[in-house]
């Protein structure tokens, strides 16, 4: 009888034990459910793990949703399994949206129904490949179900996390699949960065042509043609799904965001007219060194580094902001109040992600921040053409007003010189006409002297006998 009692007491535990080691897969909300609990994994390569009668009671729990780098029992350098069990109600098909580090083999109760890159055991020709999320059709035709993947690495990649690119050993989301075209991934904020780039590229390059001694615009469309090129790059990250190509991207992005934010802090030195010159070329350098050192330093190592480096390019925009504020210059205000919604926005997308608040604020936050100290740039700079046009308007205003009185003097001089010339000019005659009395009229006969040809005038002719 106390047998008994105490295997009516155990029961209960043990079914919820058995409950919680399988992932329930009823009632799914629209974006679906994480696989993130209920995972086992074991090092090693062997096709009995792949059958659902395998006892994988001894293998260790895992939650392969994560970063590789944040798994330190995985080693890159050997293959693994990790294995599942999913229960449902009733027979019914299921999306499952897959992302992944290397490349693998998916079973379903013992049945290989995918492959995803390319697995070789010798590791020579192992092809690591990311689905990005691309969509799996899971028929699960029974209560009780094994999902089983068989996974490797290719050798030689860099998995560390970069930007915002997260390298996640093997992360799946299952969902209904009647929601499988509203999961699909939007590329809109990537095209954003992209465009917005070129517009500010194309805007202040066309205002460097209008008025050239304005520098602070040419480097500034540089820093905009620089921001372009490298949201293009890691744009390529995002979508690319052979990882073998992710090091010429991480090193194209790497050297145009330096590239970049040089040309946004020279931008800022012609601007503010500081003479922190050297601090710019120092932070250049810093920049050079944060490069080389993501593929020779730790990850641990890089963060600091990069963290160093952007504290010292922020701290030195603000002593050119403070400095040029001192200076009672117009532009050290908005250039700090730039900086300082920098700085709330970072705060607030950070806070919402810790939170889990939705994607669509996450988002707006992130480009809030990231774009917030540039439009206050671009602002500013159009501020400055805008004082430099009304300058030169006034100044064009001046030489006509200038111009027109030279014209009136002109014309005043020359009414005042036509006048004394025709003064001159009767003074002169009137001299000549009392120095020099008229002369007899030649039309009289009796004045004018005898012809030649008259009678009176001709020799008298004798005839000669």
């Amino acid at each position: 009888m106390r047998n008994l009692i105490f295997c009516l007491l155990l029961f209960p535990l043990l079914a919820f034990t058995q409950n919680e080691a399988m992932f329930r897969l009823d009632s799914l909300p629209k974006e679906g459910v994480l696989l993130n609990q209920g995972w086992k994994w074991h090092p090693g390569d062997n096709p009995e793990w792949a059958k659902p009668e395998f006892d994988d009671a001894q293998w260790e729990d895992i939650d392969p949703s994560k970063e590789v780098v944040q798994l330190p029992n995985i080693s890159t350098d050997q293959p693994l399994w990790l294995r599942i069990k999913l229960g449902h109600q009733a027979a019914k098909n299921y999306a499952l949206s897959i992302s992944q580090s290397g490349a693998s083999e998916i079973y379903l109760n013992g049945r290989l129904i995918q492959k995803i890159g390319q697995i070789d055991p010798s590791d020579q020709h192992t092809i690591a490949y990311n689905p990005l999320d691309d969509h799996l059709i899971l028929k699960l035709d029974s209560l009780d179900n094994t999902l089983a993947i068989r996974y490797y690495f290719q050798p030689g990649l860099n998995l560390d996390p970069i930007y915002n690119i997260r390298y996640h050993l093997f992360s799946a989301r299952v969902f209904d699949s009647k929601y499988l075209l509203s999961s699909r991934k939007s590329n809109f904020w990537s095209g954003f960065n992209i465009g917005f780039a070129l517009i500010l590229f194309f805007v202040h390059g066309v205002l460097f042509l209008y008025y050239t001694p304005l520098r602070a615009n040419f480097w500034f469309s540089g820093w905009a043609f620089m921001n372009a090129l490298f949201s293009f790059f890691l744009f390529q990250l995002e979508i690319n799904p052979y990882l073998e190509r992710n090091a010429q991207y991480v090193f194209s992005s790497l050297l145009l965001n330096l590239l970049g934010s040089f040309c946004l802090l020279y931008c800022i030195y012609l601007l503010l007219e500081n003479n922190r010159r050297v601090y710019i070329f120092l932070f250049l350098a810093l920049g050079f060194v944060n490069i080389i050192g993501y593929y020779l330093f730790s990850y641990e190592t890089r963060d600091i580094l990069w963290f160093v480096t952007t504290l010292f390019q922020t701290l030195l925009t603000v002593s050119m902001a403070i400095d040029a504020n001192r200076q009672r210059s117009q532009s050290g205000m908005p250039v700090l109040y730039g900086t300082l919604a920098y700085f709330l926005f970072w705060t607030l997308f950070i806070t919402g992600y810790e939170l889990s608040w939705s994607q669509i604020s996450k988002d707006i936050l992130f480009h809030l921040a990231t774009l917030s100290f540039p439009i206050t740039m671009s602002a500013l700079l159009g501020y400055k053409f805008r004082q430099v046009n009304q300058s030169m308007l006034h100044n064009l205003e001046q030489v006509n007003q200038l111009y027109a009185e030279k014209q009136q003097i002109l014309a005043t001089q020359n009414e005042t010189l036509e006048r004394l010339v025709t003064e001159r000019t009767a003074a002169l005659n009137q001299s000549l006409e009392t120095s020099n009395p008229p002369k007899p009229n030649s039309s009289n006969p009796k004045n004018s002297p005898p012809s030649v040809n008259s009678p009176q005038a001709s020799p008298t002719k004798f005839k000669t006998h």
